[in-house]
């Protein structure tokens, strides 16, 4: 719902965006499993991890661009 929101922000003001998101269900206290939803937080982690540095540039002085 929150990534919506991001969304169309940047979509009004011509920028990329990408969202990366982990899913579990806290809704349903029946459907509470820890053991996915840290796998599911891991998942996210490590992907965003080894994208870092194909999303943000390091400049040739060292700035990220």
């Amino acid at each position: 719902m929150e990534s919506g929101g991001v969304c169309e922000a940047a979509k009004f003001e011509a920028v990329g965006v990408a969202v990366i998101r982990g899913v579990s269900d806290l809704a349903d206290p029946r459907k509470s499993d820890d053991d996915w939803r840290r796998r599911a937080m891991l998942t996210v982690a490590v992907l965003i991890e080894a994208a870092l540095p194909v999303i943000i540039e390091p400049a040739k002085d060292g700035a990220i661009v």
